[in-house]
């Protein structure tokens, strides 16, 4: 098998170099814009928390707070919402959410402070959540803000699409450079060869031109 020339040894060995840091540079690209994406998340969801919360303490009564809570938070835009009691009942929850996805979304939870959490609940695509707790008028209370990862995940996805897209983009011009480079580096040295393949027995005062 006859072996690649040097000169398209080089534009390859300079390709797969380019393809590696443009790869690199993606992943690190989608790693921070998910971080960002979350932490925009949860950002909005603790928000919407402290209103919810807000809103338990003004009420002396589980009624009266789900009265105001089915008036203000029963559809909220792209949130949902989940308030139990110290018995794990179920105080309130919005439209987005059965009552059966409540129930997955608090079982096993026990944390003191503000936590979030990503879930996968039945029926649902996967969600982001927030959590905290409120001794109210009316007793202990866990409260949850909930919004769909979905925006997020198809953001990172098309993200995704663009990275893998560029990568042989970016290998066929590194390929196209890599290429020019090769030949003007390698322009000396190939001057030499032919110069030195012209030098016979008949023109032997044929000398090699040395640059200064």
């Amino acid at each position: 098998m006859k072996r690649l020339s040097i000169r398209w040894r080089l534009s390859l060995y300079f390709a797969v170099a380019v393809a590696g840091i443009v790869m690199g540079f993606g992943i690190v690209l989608i790693l921070i814009t998910r971080q960002q994406l979350l932490a925009r998340t949860d950002a909005a969801l603790r928000e919407e928390l402290r209103e919810i919360l807000l809103e338990a303490e003004l009420h002396l009564s589980v009624t009266d707070f789900q009265k105001a809570a089915q008036t203000r938070f029963y559809h909220h835009d792209i949130y949902d919402f989940v308030v139990v009691d110290e018995r794990d009942s179920i105080v309130f929850v919005s439209a987005g959410l059965t009552r059966e996805q409540s129930v997955q979304l608090t079982q096993n939870d026990d944390a003191k402070s503000v936590v979030f959490a990503t879930k996968q609940l039945s029926g649902t695509s996967t969600i982001r959540s927030a959590r905290s707790t409120l001794n109210s008028q009316f007793g202990s209370l866990r409260v949850f803000s909930v919004t769909s990862l979905q925006p997020l995940l198809d953001e990172l996805q098309t993200l995704e699409m663009v990275a893998i897209g560029l990568v042989p983009v970016a290998l066929l011009i590194a390929v196209a450079v890599g290429y020019l480079l090769a030949g003007r580096a390698l322009a000396p040295v190939t001057a030499i060869c032919e110069t030195a393949n012209s030098i016979t027995i008949d023109s032997l005062h044929s000398r090699i031109e040395v640059p200064n």
